[in-house]
């Protein structure tokens, strides 16, 4: 009986893991087949005020950049995501060389931006960004619209609707009382956070102005001025990629994403099907 019921309990954890990976996969499938089909729109074939689902690329253009807690280059910042990673006492623990061991995991997520438009070389769109916070910060209200399949909040690593791959930043600190003083001050205006963690290290991927981006969703006007941002219907997406690299990037993604779940689904049946083959 005791078998079973571990066997149970094992299948059904891989099968919840099977899930998380799951959804960035279809994500990740979801971008392929927005940013490689020919029936996408550009945003030079709708009316700014249709509503219409369109593709935007062009170059960043930060008119007040945010600043970020961490050391940078210097040039203005659009935008970053970022991730705290601690080990918590409260927390799972795995064995490594015979010792418990911590385990690591992401305490706190969020995104913070600036004011930025995408200058297409014809006209400058704004990005809502809000939304964007509404779903990759820990913090923020989940958003109502544009959710897609999935949970309505997700960690921006890792998003499907957040590609932020060129610049990061990583910053690892074994003490919390050595954290950098911006970053402590910053840390400690989110309740969060949990500033005691073991182990810290916050990572940073952001989007500097100048930079080629590229971003899918609908278009609308507010206040006399264009905008891409959610609809009922579609998620928003941004990235720090090309629309021409985009396709591939994802097709990456998802094939990564899918065979782990895969992988993952398959070990969940295998444990299930114990019982049945009268293994326990």
């Amino acid at each position: 009986m005791e078998g079973l019921l571990a066997a149970i309990v094992i299948g059904l954890f891989f099968g919840v893991m099977g899930l998380l990976f799951l959804y960035p996969a279809v994500g990740s499938f979801r971008n392929f087949r927005t940013f490689s089909r020919a029936g996408t729109k550009t945003i030079d074939e709708i009316s700014y005020d249709s509503g219409e689902t369109a593709i935007i690329d062009g170059e960043l253009r930060v008119r007040t950049p945010v600043t970020l807690p961490v050391d940078d280059d210097g040039s203005d910042v659009g935008a970053y995501a970022w991730e705290l990673h601690g080990r918590s006492e409260s927390g799972p623990r795995r064995r490594r060389n015979g010792r418990k061991k911590n385990q690591r995991q992401v305490t706190d997520y969020g995104l913070e931006y600036g004011d930025v438009v995408i200058d297409t070389g014809s006209d400058e769109i704004m990005v809502d960004f809000e939304w964007l916070k509404r779903r990759h910060d820990k913090q923020a209200a989940p958003p109502d619209s544009g959710s897609g399949w999935g949970p309505s909040k997700s960690s921006p690593f890792g998003s499907s609707t957040l590609l932020l791959e060129g610049r990061s930043h990583r910053t690892s600190v074994t003490d919390p009382a050595e954290l950098p003083r911006q970053l402590a001050d910053f840390l400690g205006s989110r309740p969060t956070s949990d500033t005691d963690a073991e182990a810290k290290r916050f990572e940073t991927r952001h989007v500097h102005d100048g930079d080629a981006v590229t971003a899918y969703g609908a278009v609308d006007v507010r206040q006399g001025a264009p905008l891409i941002t959610a609809s009922d219907d579609d998620r928003l997406v941004f990235s720090d990629q090309s629309a021409t690299r985009l396709p591939r990037s994802s097709l990456k993604r998802f094939l990564r994403f899918f065979s782990i779940a895969v992988l993952l689904f398959g070990v969940a049946g295998a444990l299930f099907s114990l019982p049945l083959l009268g293994v326990v």
